[in-house]
């Protein structure tokens, strides 16, 4: 049996490290994750992004309440840094003169002293120059093992105890990801539900259009969205302007702009009870009629 995806939690973002489960995501169960990485050969822009991929809250939480993602607590899956002793000739016989004799307080400071105070930097050879017993030359080999800060080093090790997650009544999954904690949280991940379930669409952001949601009828790679979701409590006022803006905008970028409410309140409730009959979803779109 194939291993579910792994979905890596940082500081509270639900990220996708794989290609492979990306596109398992994407093609069997419709999740459209935006990439939030740099391009390693131009870092220096954001047009074009790489992995990780970063899940809407509402997708990370439904996916597990399936069953179909695993969550790794990244935060808990390494131990404290390890200091390591410096391979360096110079270092025992520096540290300690560091500890034997004190520093004094100066104003200013010459090369001398400076060199007296790391004299393995004091011959340092020339980019191209150095040789086999200079100090560059042996700690470069090491370099790539471990990172050095001064005389000490230190190297992360994958932690032996458990960081994986399965289920939502796991008690980690309150710190891991605090979703949903507000009415609010609770109406966008019904709603988001109603329209991944019961519609079938590939869901996207639509903040960039002053929404919700973008509704895709089939990949977004292959078609542009036809909606944009604005989710509403169904008592919740909106002016009129407002409602005039979000018709304007989506007809000038060929969508329809929809409301999506429930006909009932949501409850606050952590887990979803199945044999409670779901509220009557309301969704209405509106169109700038350019007169």
């Amino acid at each position: 049996m194939a291993s579910k995806p792994a979905v890596h939690v940082i500081a509270g973002d639900a990220l996708l490290w794989s290609v492979e489960d990306a596109r398992l995501l994407r093609e069997q169960h419709r999740i459209v994750a935006g990439p939030v990485g740099s391009l390693p050969r131009n870092p220096l822009q954001n047009i074009f992004l790489s992995l990780p991929l970063k899940l809407q809250p509402e997708e990370a939480y439904l996916l597990l309440r399936h069953g179909l993602i695993t969550i790794v607590d990244e935060a808990h899956g390494y131990d404290q840094p390890q200091q390591i002793t410096s391979q360096h000739p110079s270092s025992e016989a520096s540290s300690a003169e560091h500890s034997e004799t004190p520093k004094p307080k100066y104003t200013s400071v010459t090369i001398r002293t400076l060199s007296s105070w790391l004299p393995w930097y004091r011959f340092h050879p020339l980019k191209g120059q150095e040789t086999q017993d200079s100090p560059v030359a042996e700690s470069s080999g090491s370099s790539r093992a471990h990172t050095s800060i001064g005389e000490q080093s230190f190297s992360p090790t994958l932690a032996p105890r458990s960081v994986e997650v399965t289920s939502l009544s796991d008690p980690r999954m309150k710190q891991l990801l605090p979703f949903p904690k507000t009415k609010r949280d609770h109406l966008l991940l019904r709603m988001y539900e109603y329209l991944w379930e019961t519609h079938k669409f590939y869901i996207a952001p639509g903040f960039k259009f002053g929404g919700d949601y973008l509704l895709y009828a089939s990949d977004p790679l292959t078609c542009h969205a036809g909606w944009i979701a604005s989710v509403k409590s169904l008592d919740e006022a909106i002016t009129i302007r407002d409602i005039a803006s979000m018709a304007r905008l989506a007809s000038s970028v060929q969508k329809s702009h929809v409301f999506c409410s429930f006909e009932q309140d949501i409850v606050l409730d952590t887990q979803v009870d199945a044999s409670v009959q779901p509220a009557k979803a309301w969704c209405f779109s509106i169109e700038w009629a350019g007169f």
